[in-house]
């Protein structure tokens, strides 16, 4: 099974999230220039599908699209891997090179060695680097993207991060949110993943059961899309059914069903098992929630579930 930014990518995660389609619009204009780009994201949350997005609308495109990263690599593994090494008489092309003409993406990027930092800084400026430390020079010309769970700031007031190469890498800032501030659209990323996994396996696509929805609306995701994918990926393997539960979902590290059983509710969570609820209709549910918690309040109500305001009038209409 390919990993996951093989299949999904920036469309798929964009649906009604005005946040999404901002950071699409902002990837369309960044494309078109040279200039560096600087993700803040936590692990997973999208980072690779806006990189990869950028490269792709970029007269770079058909150049290779190179990701490093450097979490849990010694200083040495480090240097290995983007600079390059001989390794017992034989040539070992870092990344710098490998991205030559095309884009380099560094996440997470405060990973870097503090003593490497200086080594990137001048090959950004100068385009070329030694190999190692063998003193052999080579030219390069990537553009180069970086993420970061931390802020551009937060980097900058933790003094473990060089302010020239900083100043280097920000370029132009995207700022995405984690999975479990994207409201509904939570369901529309993962009906996206279900049928992308199941064409890829060439079986019926699969639907979710409202325990399923009621679980993946509740669940906290701390493994953004990666986790989801992961979670959804494995319970497709499940024969026989041509829909998902809620005990389907079972998470990575606790290896234990991500779904709580609400309380007793008049709510669409609470009709018969054998129903399976649309996407419409678990949408809709959020938006009365979210009409009460904001008191009537379209607008902030629309923000809460992350729908348009256009969309939160038709459905206020609808219900009317």
């Amino acid at each position: 099974m390919p990993y996951f930014p093989q299949l999904i990518t920036l469309d798929d995660l964009t649906f009604h999230s005005a946040e999404l389609r901002e950071i699409r619009q902002l990837a369309d204009r960044v494309s078109e220039s040279t200039l560096s780009v600087f993700i803040h994201a936590e692990k997973g949350a999208g980072a690779f599908q806006i990189a990869n997005y950028i490269h792709t609308k970029s007269d770079r495109q058909n150049h290779p699209f190179i990701y490093f990263n450097p979490e849990k690599l010694s200083r040495e593994s480090q240097q290995r891997e983007l600079f390059g090494d001989y390794i017992r008489g034989f040539y070992y092309p870092g990344k710098l090179e490998l991205a030559n003409g095309g884009t380099l993406l560094i996440d997470p990027v405060e990973a870097i060695d503090a003593g490497l930092q200086y080594k990137l800084f001048r090959a950004l400026n100068t385009r070329e680097f030694e190999v190692g430390d063998s003193g052999r020079i080579e030219k390069t010309d990537f553009r180069i993207i970086s993420a970061s769970r931390y802020s551009t700031s937060e980097l900058s007031e933790s003094l473990l991060f060089r302010q020239d190469l900083l100043f280097r890498i920000e370029g132009v800032p995207f700022s995405v949110s984690p999975l479990r501030q994207r409201g509904a659209d939570i369901l529309n990323i993962a009906q996206r993943m279900v049928e992308k996994i199941c064409t890829f396996r060439k079986i019926p696509v699969k639907k979710f059961g409202h325990t399923a929805i009621q679980a993946i609306l509740a669940y906290a995701w701390p493994g953004n899309l990666e986790e989801l994918f992961t979670v959804l990926d494995k319970a497709l393997l499940i024969p026989d059914t041509t829909e998902l539960s809620g005990l389907d979902l079972v998470s990575p590290v606790s290896n234990q069903p991500i779904y709580r059983p609400a309380v007793k509710s008049t709510d669409v969570f609470s009709m018969d098992n054998n129903r399976i609820i649309t996407l419409d209709e678990a949408r809709e549910f959020l938006f009365k929630k979210a009409l009460k918690l904001s008191g009537g309040n379209v607008d902030k109500a629309a923000e809460l579930i992350g729908i348009s305001r256009a969309t939160a009038f038709r459905m206020l209409q609808k219900k009317e």
